[in-house]
């Protein structure tokens, strides 16, 4: 027995116990004792060593997704069996722990934290992070993709992650052919989802049924669409592994404590069982560490089943790949909507139009008449004000209701908020009574106190605002002014029927309510600020709308570097050759519509016949097309023959003889600049050079001289008493309310409200620092006003102008142009890479204009800093301005940095991020970009 126990137990450098190699010197009972007590001990140990776990085999492959593919093999070969165990961990982490790199890049399943804790992360890692909520997580491959959420004000992140199943543009949240919606089934599920303030706002509005018009009242008829319905990835908890099906990642528990249990249910349950992965609950650093110690022992690497293993990290590796990579269906028709822009939407979308007799909503005689607003009891004006201000200066004054009097502001239309005023039916008719015989037009609103309805009906123009606040003064102006449609109900138990109305002009709105996240915003401000700071512009103006919605409107950095004045949205830059198509061209269209003349005529039906008097030949114009001058192939040279003019100085007595005096008079009265004036009989000589210039081929050759022509002949057009800039102002600029743009600045411009930025300090001609006088030699010998440059505006201002292109030639209830007349001038023409008068994005025009704009899309670049572009494809309107030449023309960093096509692609990357991107290249369907997507 001692010989079976010695091979049993002991090994050879083994020393006995109890002295058991003498075992002859003790007594036979002791030895009996003696072996069967150590063999009762061991034997003990040996049973609680060798505990024994049942391993689950492994089961077929998930038929949604490829394990074995060669990137996996990869990934899987350089990993570690540590670091494959942890992969089977997620760890929901407080956000306010401060996390070592080690614990970040500890290939952990994942790092579930709160959105509202995701600013505490900055390091940039290559791994995998999630948000999460209750039921379901994001993917995201690094830091960079998850900024785009870190200015979430939100408690979860769930409100981002709703997902809608739409084949069309986003309207109004749901498709109505569709008969599932990946949102709620039910508003009155809003509490368990979510306790974010915008989330109960809307909710709010849907329990006060002031949202029954045709907005979120079907989504309660809708059903929703469970995650696991989606293709793979989307994760939820279940009790049993068989109620995930053929989910890609089966989840154990929703977020358990760390402690001993949880120990053995991740050895039994995951490690060897059928579940892939554990989520564990942390609150400090010293769980984590615990937490690593723990799945780096011995006796966890001793449970390894290496098949089962490779196969669970195998799943997790490929759930992660497709989650940054796959070109899956589900991109291309799922749009990203989170709750801020649902409540944004719930806001305006609230407010209803009880009455509009007389048609007045939308305004549509705005700027041309000036309307006043009375404002009773109202805690809007001061938001309401904001909101006009989008579209203009409109004066308000304050009355009691007591005394209203809708005539007390002069003979101008008013409009009158009744701002939380309880009013009795004496009172009613009395307003009623007032508003029915005042001559001017009026439009009343009541904010608040819906029961005032009942005494208000009769009124022609009525507007309920169902809540007061000023939150609801902005949406009220920009629905009034027509920015966004009229489209809220009437609740229940109100004999009244709600009126809609269509969306005539610019709504200015926040970054998500067009799927535009706020990280694309920053971006841009990143890329502005690098502008300013670099040294390419000492201040700019960034302009973006989408759908007709303004997400960006905003003014970079300042006037000089001498940062003494900052630009806003208001300041005016000289927008060199943008006149082309904000001037020249928009003429040319409205005169082309009139009949004036046809793109095929030759010049020859339109010069005088006086030319042939003074040349003593046919001008060499003579044959010239519209056409060719409009697409720069009539054969002229670039600029227009000014040399001798700019270059010239006496020898005795400077430059003040032939040409110039630096006073003005009856001969010296054409400006060119601060004490610079040019003897106007110049210019007829100047004209008559012009049209003996010989053109030579008619191939391509951007051309100043072309638009100078263009605008001669315009201008010959017009009636002997009307100024080409008065034509232009009272035909586009007044109407559109474009009250900063403006020829000659300094006299047609308010400088205190629209200050002018400067542009060069020119030292080899006017000799000066140009500020509110044209930087374009061709213009300034012209005095300023020509069909090349001249013109001052903002961005501002060139996205209304941009807009009423986009929209087929109308804004503001008033048809500008004829869509036909605006598709002829901005498609290709035959044999060109342009447009007539607007340019087109090519392979070679990658430094001005994104790389992923469409070919379709048609704009135009400045000399100074500027760009327009409108994409019709994507519904995108893009403005940039900035005085880049100042001081010194020769900076071209602009160039050099990309700053122009660099913040016109940010608008690109987030078509591409939701899946959204349209291009007639690819037969106008949505696709993704290939390799990974582009995160914002």
């Amino acid at each position: 027995m001692y010989n079976l126990f010695k091979e049993k137990f002991i090994s050879a450098n083994t020393r006995l116990p109890l002295g058991l190699e003498n075992y002859s010197r003790l007594s036979k009972l002791h030895y009996i004792f003696a072996l069967l007590g150590l063999s009762l001990l061991l034997s003990c140990a040996e049973d609680d060593a060798q505990k024994e776990y049942e391993v689950a085999e492994v089961p077929e492959p998930p038929a949604a997704i490829d394990l074995y593919t060669p990137e996996i093999d990869s990934i899987i070969g350089s990993m570690s069996p540590q670091q494959k165990v942890n992969e089977l961990v997620w760890l929901d982490i407080n956000p306010d722990l401060k996390l070592k790199k080690d614990h970040q890049l500890a290939y952990w399943g994942a790092l579930n934290i709160q959105a509202n804790g995701i600013k505490k992360l900055k390091t940039d890692t290559s791994y995998t992070y999630r948000y999460y909520s209750d039921d379901v997580y994001a993917p995201f491959r690094n830091m960079k993709e998850v900024e785009a959420f870190e200015e979430a004000d939100l408690n979860s992140i769930q409100d981002t992650l709703f997902w809608q199943k739409l084949h069309t543009t986003r309207q109004a949240y749901f498709n109505e052919k569709e008969t599932t919606i990946l949102l709620f089934d039910s508003l009155q599920g809003l509490g368990r989802l979510t306790d974010s303030t915008a989330l109960q706002e809307v909710k709010s509005l849907y329990e006060q049924k002031f949202l029954v018009g045709g907005f979120l009242d079907t989504l309660k008829k809708k059903t929703i669409a469970h995650f696991e319905e989606m293709p793979i990835g989307l994760i939820h908890n279940a009790d049993s592994v068989e109620e995930f099906g053929d989910t890609i990642v089966r989840l154990y528990l929703k977020s358990a404590p760390w402690n001993d249990s949880t120990k053995e249910v991740f050895k039994e349950q995951v490690l060897l069982g059928k579940y892939d992965a554990i989520r564990f609950k942390v609150e400090d650093i010293a769980s984590i560490e615990q937490i690593t110690a723990f799945m780096q022992s011995e006796e966890i690497i001793d449970l390894i089943n290496d098949e089962l293993l490779d196969y669970k990290v195998r799943k997790s590796v490929a759930l992660k790949l497709w989650s940054a990579q796959a070109k899956s269906d589900l991109k291309k028709h799922l749009i990203p909507v989170n709750a801020k822009s649902i409540a944004y939407e719930s806001k305006y979308k609230s407010i209803t139009l009880i009455k509009n007799e007389k048609s007045y909503l939308p305004i549509t005689d705005f700027p041309d008449k000036k309307w006043k607003f009375i404002y009773i009891g109202s805690d809007n004006k001061k938001s309401f004000d904001q909101g006009i201000s989008y579209y203009g200066s409109i004066s308000g004054v304050s009355q009691k209701l007591s005394s209203f009097n809708p005539d007390a502001v002069g003979p101008s239309p008013v409009v009158i908020l009744i701002d939380d005023q309880e009013i009795d039916s004496l009172m009613g008719s009395t307003v009623v009574q007032k508003v029915k015989e005042s001559s001017r037009k009026c439009i009343v609103v009541n904010i608040g106190n819906p029961a005032n309805l009942n005494y208000l009906k009769e009124l022609p123009t009525l507007v309920q605002v169902w809540n007061s606040g000023d939150v609801y003064g902005s949406h009220l102006a920009q629905l009034v002014m027509g920015g966004n449609r009229f489209v809220g109900g009437v609740p229940e138990g109100y004999a009244l029927q709600a009126k809609t109305t269509d969306k005539i002009r610019l709504a200015y709105t926040i970054p998500e309510e067009v799927g535009f996240s706020k990280d694309s915003i920053k971006k841009i401000d990143k890329i502005a600020a690098e502008a300013i700071w670099g040294g390419v512009t000492p201040g700019c103006q960034v302009f973006m709308a989408k759908e007709g919605k303004v997400i960006v409107n905003k003014g970079y950095g300042y006037h000089t570097y001498a940062h003494e004045h900052k630009v806003n949205t208001e300041t005016t830059y000289d927008i060199a050759s943008v006149t082309k198509v904000a001037a020249t061209t928009m003429c040319g269209m409205h005169m082309y519509e009139k009949g004036y003349y046809g793109l095929n005529d030759s010049l020859k039906l339109h010069l005088p016949d006086s030319l042939y008097d003074c040349l003593g030949h046919f001008s060499r114009l003579y044959n010239v097309t519209f056409q060719r001058l409009f697409t720069h192939t009539s054969g002229l040279p670039a600029g227009l023959p000014i040399y001798k003019y700019m270059m010239y100085t006496d020898s005795t007595i400077g430059r003040w003889d032939a040409y110039y005096c630096d006073e003005p008079n009856q001969y010296f009265k054409v400006e060119v600049a601060k004490n610079f004036y040019i003897d106007s009989a110049w210019l007829d000589t100047l004209w008559l050079e012009t049209n003996d210039i010989w053109t030579g081929t008619k191939k391509y050759k951007y051309s100043d001289a072309n638009m100078n022509i263009l605008y001669q002949i315009f201008r010959s057009k017009l009636n002997k008493n009307q100024r080409y800039e008065k034509y232009l102002d009272s035909v586009f600029y007044d109407p559109l309310g474009m009250d900063g743009t403006a020829f000659l600045p300094l006299k047609n411009l308010d400088t205190l409200r629209h200050p002018i930025t400067p542009t060069e300090n020119e030292t080899y001609w006017r000799k000066q620092l140009l500020k509110g006088y044209v930087h374009d030699p061709n213009a300034a010998m012209y005095g300023g006003v020509a069909g090349n440059a001249g013109l001052f505006s903002n961005a501002h201002d060139l996205g209304i102008l941009m807009q009423m292109l986009m929209n087929g030639g109308s804004y503001g209830g008033k048809q500008f142009l004829q869509a036909s007349t605006i598709k002829k001038f901005s498609i290709h023409q035959e044999g060109s890479h342009r447009g007539l008068g607007f340019d087109k994005p090519t392979p070679t025009s990658g430094n001005v204009v994104a790389p992923d704009c469409p070919y379709t899309a048609y704009g135009h670049t400045g000399f100074t800093g500027i760009c327009v572009w409108n994409d019709p494809e994507n519904d995108l309107v893009f403005v940039f301005t900035s005085n880049r030449v100042h001081p010194n023309a020769n900076n071209k960093k602009i160039i050099t940095y990309g700053i122009r096509k660099r913040l016109h692609q940010v608008i690109y990357d987030q078509l591409f991020y939701n899946g959204t991107y349209r291009n007639k290249a690819t037969e106008n369907q949505p696709i993704t970009r290939g390799g990974a997507n582009k995160a914002v």
